[in-house]
């Protein structure tokens, strides 16, 4: 899928997506690049929000997962369960993150990563 389509499918199906404007800079076989500009996910500190810095590295890996499917026509649906992070210290920019995996692992109900 291109980017554009993938940005368009995000914003659809979880729209917080639109509202953080999380943009889809790339998209390929291994990784899906987000980027969320600063202004609309700021905190009380004037950097990124935790939430929202955690939101688009799912968008991103959730992204990846679609993106697969799609590919080979896979029906199952994917749920987020988990997303272990630890922050210590805030961004004061634009925020970039990539869900991908290293070779191409078959996926099914376990994480994109995983067999």
């Amino acid at each position: 899928m291109s980017p554009i389509e993938l940005e368009q499918y995000l914003h659809e199906h979880i729209p917080l997506s639109k509202a953080m404007q999380v943009s889809v800079l790339a998209a390929e076989e291994a990784a899906v690049l987000l980027a969320a500009p600063l202004a609309p996910n700021i905190n009380h500190r004037a950097t990124v929000f935790g939430g929202s810095a955690s939101a688009v590295a799912i968008f991103s890996a959730w992204l990846l997962l679609h993106a697969r499917r799609v590919r080979d026509g896979v029906a199952r649906r994917a749920v987020v369960q988990a997303q272990p992070r630890e922050r210590r210290r805030g961004g004061r920019g634009e925020r970039r993150r990539t869900g991908g995996c290293p070779g191409s692992a078959r996926y099914g109900l376990q994480p994109v990563c995983a067999r």
